[in-house]
């Protein structure tokens, strides 16, 4: 089964969200550029992807933490 593109642009929302939090958190004023922002970006779209819909958001927020540690 393919997503949809509603849920394509949900699970882009949230990894962009995710992305910011933690640049915000661990990087602080030294920045990330561009590319390395958008390779993680897509990695979290694609795990996001794997578990979505899922009305756990624990469940969300280990795929999210899997993929960014990973």
């Amino acid at each position: 089964m393919t997503p949809g593109p509603a849920l394509e642009r949900f699970a882009t929302l949230i990894a962009d969200n995710v992305v910011s939090a933690y640049i915000r958190k661990n990087e602080g004023s030294r920045g990330v550029g561009s590319p390395v922002r958008e390779i993680n970006v897509s990695k979290l779209v694609q795990a996001h992807l794997n578990v979505l819909p899922t009305s756990d958001g624990a469940y969300l927020a280990a795929a999210c933490n899997f993929t960014l540690v990973h």
